[in-house]
């Protein structure tokens, strides 16, 4: 057996054995799919207009704060940013003082909601020390508040072994049902939006995004949902706190803490909310019954537009019914042959000669966009930093190159390996990313930063992608990056984690995000082998669900051993609280404009650190060389060009024209039609294009035009019946003796491994998981179907090497 096929052996028997691990573990990773820009509906309130002459305890603090929403008008579930100025900047340290309160609530009373109608109450352990006494809950204690009615609306029912009791709290009142003193029955806080405390800064600003949930993530409160009058509508409130107790004595004082006591929903503190009403997308079903579906195929990077065009579509007589695949299965799928099977794809790249084998492909330029890095990071300076009074405020600016980006995506930081690098051979390299001399020499202002702040590494999706692959590209097109991931160590002696070096990252095509890192940490109680690299370093299953969780400050890692579930196993860490956040996550540009989040500046080819602003992702895309044959841009991520963004990407609508009936084509037409031309304008409405795509260009658009008027004659270059000739081979006259016939070998031959497609996703398995962390299993299961995946292309090109070597000569 040669050196390749002994390779691409050890590449099967991995992924079979990884798929096995995997299904034994039980696959865990579900999560249903759920912008902050600055559009029309932009709203600021000053809280001196909306409190006229108020004389609560703690008015005049507040008569300065002004505070803006970005959105108001067309929200979805997504982020919107408030901003505000004018405000006390918050004590050091702790939220013991002078600090904003955010919540969503519902409510049909114009005046705004009562605070029976608002989640809150879901504070965080992490954040409720910080906080004082029941600032962070609906509970009330008898007298604190002047204000405050204490009767039979806020007191919990007694138990019955104690009639006397008084406890008293704000109930939760449901749009839908009655009201209850348990709201954790609707929500708790892993699903709560509600910000419990963010900071002002020492300029008397501050800003924060804020996730903004429908009917369809939090139904209690029904924000979206249908009625008579259109869409429900709902309100954002802010409650500011001040310095001052809800009874007027200086919190300094008034208890040994210093903290502001007494839960927001308490009369006096609601009494100084700011209400801003929102208005919602609709979440009803559009098109009209009986309209007949056509569905199409495409990655993630067209979804969020496809989204928005489904409703307008619907008048237009095409109920448009899209699939979430990769683009590999996509491209698979408009060539497949199956009844059923759509034969429009949206895709970033076209199909090669082996995919689109006699079948008539055209694209049409449907969209242009990006894959970013987005971030969630806040100051977290020692405190004889000159950068302290920026202590839990946003990072506003990150500059990465592309081996400080293979660096994340080896787990070559101790902290990203459950062991400390030690299996990996890393125990000499930088804790985090933020003790790396290249990450500082870039972002000067992380040199202060303290070590338990670093991102739990960097959040990526399951599966392949054209877009994934582009990052591996542009890792492998640069001289630095693709010398570590050769195993040539930076400039301070930091090497690659060595579970990565058989992967041949350094020059193998590669579509996905292996993590190969199959160390394990066992704690003190749980059972071997503890957990490993995916319940630390989890995959996300979409851009989406890392760009929420990069909001969220919740990478949901699961290393905390709780022997008190059943059966015992590993649970979450929980989010990082607000004012202390730090998370990147690698995801596509309308993902990040979705959840408000900022992205990073990276380094082209050029040396220029580069943001994905419209004008470098329209350079780049211009930039590149197009096909001939097909008509698409060939991206390349190592293109020398001042100006241009590395990881900009177009997306296709591919077409195979071969077999479509007349009813089809037309519905292509019309939703091709409408996607290259109409759909191309930007905004937040139903059928505009959400910002993070880049419209088309004048010239593309013209493209598609062109393949939209010739889906019909493009078609007589199909083959045809009459083309095809049939072979037919007669049976050969001859008698074979069986005398004469060889011996048969009784030895039964080894199993043949079927090729895998390790790159889409498995299907979830219904099985209990163990005592054990899921991700312990998989760390093994899922790097092991990479690692075969990755092994198996490296043994086909050996073996192609060798067949062409022991080709005779002409």
């Amino acid at each position: 057996m040669s050196a390749a096929r002994a390779l691409r052996s050890t590449g099967r028997f991995l992924m079979v054995g990884g798929i096995v691990a995997s299904l034994v573990g039980g696959w865990g990773l579900s999560l249903p799919s759920a912008s902050a820009t600055t559009d029309d509906s932009s709203v600021t309130v000053r809280w001196a207009d909306a409190h006229p002459g108020a004389t609560t305890p703690g008015a005049a603090a507040l008569e300065n704060l002004a505070v803006t929403v970005s959105q108001t008008r067309d929200l979805t579930s997504q982020g919107v940013r408030i901003s505000w100025t004018g405000g006390t900047p918050t004590s050091l340290g702790e939220f013991a003082t002078n600090y904003l309160q955010i919540m969503q609530c519902w409510g049909d009373d114009v005046a705004g909601p009562r605070p029976d109608q608002c989640q809150w109450g879901a504070t965080s352990p992490s954040i409720a020390t910080l906080l004082g006494l029941r600032a962070g809950s609906r509970d009330l204690v008898r007298n604190e508040d002047p204000a405050q009615v204490y009767n039979a609306a806020v007191r919990i029912p007694p138990p019955p072994d104690n009639p006397f009791q008084n406890a008293f709290r704000v109930p939760f009142q449901p749009v839908e049902g009655a009201s209850t003193f348990t709201p954790a029955d609707y929500f708790d806080a892993n699903t709560s939006n509600e910000i419990s405390a963010v900071r002002t800064g020492a300029d008397g600003s501050g800003s924060i995004v804020f996730e903004v949930q429908t009917a369809l993530e939090a139904p209690h409160l029904g924000c979206g949902a249908a009625t008579a009058s259109g869409p429900r509508g709902c309100w954002l409130v802010v409650v500011p706190r001040g310095a001052v107790n809800l009874d007027g004595r200086d919190a300094a004082t008034a208890t040994a803490a210093g903290r502001v006591t007494g839960s927001p929903l308490s009369a006096t503190a609601w009494a100084q909310r700011i209400a801003i009403p929102l208005t919602f997308q609709s979440l009803a079903v559009s098109c009209p019954i009986g309209q007949d579906e056509e569905r199409v195929a495409g990655a993630e990077t067209i979804a969020a537009a496809i989204v928005r065009w489904q409703p307008v579509l619907c008048g237009k007589g095409v109920t448009l019914g899209f699939t979430q695949v990769g683009d590999g299965e996509a491209r698979r799928l408009i060539v497949s042959g199956r009844e059923g099977d759509s034969k429009l794809a949206f895709v970033t790249r076209p199909l090669n000669e082996e995919e689109r084998a006699d079948q008539v492909i055209r694209y049409a330029p449907a969209a242009q966009s990006a894959l970013v890095v987005a971030y969630n990071i806040d100051y977290a300076v020692n405190s004889e930093s000159p950068l302290a009074s920026r202590n839990g405020t946003p990072v506003n600016d990150l500059v990465l190159n592309a081996r400080l980006v293979a660096k994340l995506l080896t787990q070559s930081y101790r902290n990203d390996t459950p062991d400390g690098g030690v299996l990996g051979g890393i125990t000499s390299n930088p804790v985090s990313i933020v003790k790396d001399p290249e990450f500082l020499r870039l972002n000067p202002d992380f040199r202060d930063f303290g070590i338990n702040a670093f991102p739990p590494g960097m959040l990526v999706t399951l599966g392949g992608s054209d877009a994934n692959a582009l990052v591996w590209e542009w890792l492998q097109s640069d001289q630095s990056a693709r010398g570590f991931l050769a195993g040539i160590p930076d400039e301070s002696g930091m090497t690659i984690n060595r579970a990565y070096l058989a992967l041949e990252l350094a020059t193998t095509p590669t579509d996905s995000f292996p993590k190969a890192d199959l160390s394990t940490l066992q704690q003190d109680g749980a059972p071997p082998p503890g957990f490993g690299t995916l319940d630390m370093r989890p995959y996300m299953n979409d851009y989406a669900e890392a760009a929420l969780r990069a909001l969220r400050g919740d990478a949901n890692a699961r290393i905390v051993w709780d022997p008190t579930r059943l059966p015992p196993s590993y649970v979450t860490t929980g989010a990082q609280r607000p004012g202390a956040r730090f998370m990147i996550a690698l995801v596509d540009a309308p993902s990040a404009v979705r959840y408000g989040l900022k992205t990073a500046r990276l380094v082209n080819a050029a040396g220029q650190p580069i943001a994905p602003t419209a004008d470098a992702i329209t350079a780049m895309l211009a930039a590149s060389p197009t096909d001939e044959t097909t008509g698409t841009r060939s991206v390349d991520p190592g293109l020398v060009t001042a100006g241009v963004y590395p990881l900009a990407y177009p997306v296709y609508a591919a077409v195979n024209v071969c077999d479509l009936d007349a009813e089809t084509r037309s519905s292509y037409s019309t939703v091709l039609s409408y996607a290259t031309t109409a759909g191309q304008s930007p905004g937040s409405a139903a059928g505009e294009l959400p910002a993070g795509f880049v419209p088309l260009a004048e010239a593309d658009r013209t493209a598609a035009a062109a393949v939209i008027a010739g889906l019909g004659s493009a078609s007589k270059e199909c083959p045809t019946e009459e083309a095809m000739i049939e072979v037919v081979v007669d049976e050969p006259d001859v008698e074979f003796p069986v005398d004469d016939l060889p011996p048969v070998d009784t030895e039964v031959a080894p199993p043949s491994f079927p090729e895998i497609d390790s790159t889409r996703a498995l299907s979830p398995v219904p099985a209990g998981i163990g005592p054990v962390g899921f991700g312990a299993v998989l760390a093994v299961g899922v790097p092991s179907m990479l690692a075969g995946a990755l092994l198996n292309r490296r043994a086909r090109r050996l073996i192609e090497s060798e067949e062409d070597f022991f080709q005779p000569a002409a």
